[in-house]
């Protein structure tokens, strides 16, 4: 079986085995299963694998009637997975005379085609007309890139190129509606759609709405990476048997102005009792948004404190790292918060073992030393996708972290079984090594039928998302 990722993308494309197992509308199945015995390709509309499948589609040609049509493939029928075409291999392949050669480009970029030009390349049937569109994907790997987008796609006629642009963390937009006068634009992951406003997307917002969009960005993040050893993901449930990626997305809706706010408090040097009060709303507003349902009480700690630091630190333009202002800042007070009687304390006072506030009042050493090196060393040698240094960063966060989710539900056993799985995995060479996404899916198995879940360690992932994009968001 070809060694396939755990995710696919949008735009990736698949040609798939003559008996792959299909799922979809009975006469379209037909059709697709004529397309694909005649060697032509299909293309991933959504992520993810669920139980029916990988969830495709492919536009039907003039002579087909332009139907779209949309199916599902087992992951064991994909033969091969590849890019769209780039405009390079396009453009050779119009006639000189095609108005397309004569359109303006963003400069810079051999881009990728997708629409009627991806389709007539790919399969050699007919599918431009007169009014056809150039569709092309532009992708943005940095903020300053980002910046300087307008004047990049200054020549592009937008009446006639429809430019989808992709940053570096997968969220994309298209520029027409850039352009258009809309306040919010509407963005898309891999796996979510969602509105954001136009001045965070141009980066003109105020600092206190970028840290706070960073932080959510990094929530939607977390949720989305797989396979994360018995956590809830767009794909699946993992161990929780009380919620699934629905609750985390109603409460992720809800969080932005929290993390706003808690910016501009750090901004002010608040005290640690004015950001806890505000963590306490944060958490009443999750609970109403689920219905009762925990999903980010810890993150609301974790990723609250470093959104308050990202304030601090723009405020008064301090070389800190993020982790060092929470530890000199706040790191007193967090320490001596009352300990309670949650899960968490509880695990701590039985077994001696340290938690979050640990964590945090320590400058999240963590994430620093393990989240984050792991984390770029995949995204550094641009050979991996961002859910793979996800996944390593996860795996290099729960050989280390003491997470007191996964001494409640298992004990030292169920612990020491977390710590050995993650070590194992990165010493068989985690996500560079072939084969990575099954053994990591394996781990993923085990710590669900063990009823395993590592909350601590996915907060942790966050924060360490949330820091590598508050260390690029204002680099020039």
């Amino acid at each position: 079986m070809l060694d396939l990722p755990p995710l696919f993308h949008r735009h990736d494309i698949l040609y798939l085995r003559p008996d792959a197992e299909l799922h979809g509308e009975p006469g379209d199945l037909a059709i697709v299963r004529d397309w694909i015995a005649s060697g032509r390709p299909v293309i991933v509309c959504r992520p993810g694998t669920t139980s029916a499948g990988i969830h495709c589609g492919l536009s039907l040609p003039f002579s087909q009637g332009r139907r779209r049509l949309a199916f599902q493939v087992q992951p064991a029928g994909v033969q091969e997975r590849r890019e769209l075409p780039r405009w390079s291999e396009c453009q050779s392949r119009l006639p000189a005379s095609h108005r397309f050669r004569r359109l303006a480009l963003p400069e810079g970029q051999d881009s990728r085609i997708f629409g009627s030009l991806a389709w007539e390349v790919m399969t050699g049937l007919p599918y431009l007309h007169a009014a056809s569109d150039l569709d092309v994907l532009y992708e943005v790997k940095t903020p300053a890139e980002l910046r300087r987008l307008p004047s990049a796609l200054a020549s592009v006629d937008t009446a006639s190129c429809d430019v989808e642009v992709v940053l570096w963390d997968l969220r994309a937009f298209s520029w027409r509606e850039f352009c258009s006068p809309a306040r919010d634009i509407l963005v898309k992951t891999d796996d979510q759609v969602f509105l954001q406003p136009r001045r965070v997307l141009a980066m003109t917002a105020p600092a206190a709405e970028q840290i706070a969009a960073a932080a959510i960005g990094a929530l939607r993040e977390e949720l989305a990476t797989y396979p994360k050893p018995g956590l809830v993901s767009q794909v699946d449930a993992g161990s929780h048997k009380d919620m699934d990626s629905s609750h985390f997305q109603a409460t992720i809706e809800v969080l932005p102005d929290f993390f706003q706010a808690l910016a501009e408090a750090g901004g002010r040097g608040a005290g640690f009792s004015e950001l806890q009060r505000l963590g306490q709303a944060a958490e009443a507003r999750m609970l109403a948004a689920t219905g009762g349902v925990n999903t980010h009480r810890g993150a609301i700690f974790t990723l609250g404190l470093l959104a308050s630091a990202a304030g601090y630190q723009r405020a008064g333009g301090r070389e800190q790292s993020l982790g060092d202002i929470v530890r000199d800042v706040w790191g007193g007070a967090i320490l001596a918060m009352p300990e309670g009687d949650s899960h968490g304390a509880r695990v701590r006072r039985r077994h001696r073992t340290s938690g979050a506030r640990d964590e945090a009042a320590g400058g999240f050493r963590s994430v620093y030393q393990h989240g984050l090196p792991a984390f770029r060393s995949v995204i550094g040698t641009g050979a991996g996708i961002r859910n793979q240094a996800r996944v390593q960063a996860f795996f290099a966060l729960l050989e280390h972290v003491s997470d007191t989710t996964l001494w409640h539900r298992g004990g030292a056993v169920g612990h020491d079984f977390a710590v050995s799985s993650a070590r194992q995995f990165l010493a068989a060479g985690g996500v560079s090594a072939s084969g990575w996404a099954g053994r990591s899916l394996a781990i993923h198995r085990d710590f669900t039928r063990r009823g395993l879940t590592g909350g601590g360690v996915a907060d942790l992932l966050a924060a360490t998302i949330f820091i590598d994009q508050m260390g690029r968001l204002w680099q020039e």
